[in-house]
């Protein structure tokens, strides 16, 4: 019997996903050549990249990850990130009745 598996897409590059071992925060690959091992454009797969103990913790080190990543430059752009990406975060999980 395969075994089952969860994976909730949470951007176009970012997912949280389950097997029977636990939860993982994830990301998508980009495809190469065989040949070459350069980039080819688009995705392939989700890697798992992270093993947070719950669901919960999966979701808040998405939203801190997407946070650090924002590009803000100052105190008052973090903080308009912080509320943009959690409110982002919030109708995700809203929607998908995770909440």
């Amino acid at each position: 019997m395969k075994d089952k598996r969860c994976l909730i897409e949470i951007t176009e590059l970012r997912a949280i996903g389950s097997d029977q071992n636990g939860w993982m925060v994830m990301k998508r690959t980009k495809k190469k050549d065989k040949d070459t091992k350069q980039p080819t454009g688009g995705y392939s797969e989700w890697v798992a990249y992270k093993y947070p103990s719950s669901f919960e913790g999966c979701v808040a080190y998405l939203e801190e990850e997407m946070i650090r990543m924002s590009g803000s430059s100052t105190l008052t752009e973090l903080r308009r990130a912080a509320e943009r990406i959690h409110a982002m975060m919030l109708e995700i999980l809203e929607k998908g009745k995770l909440l």
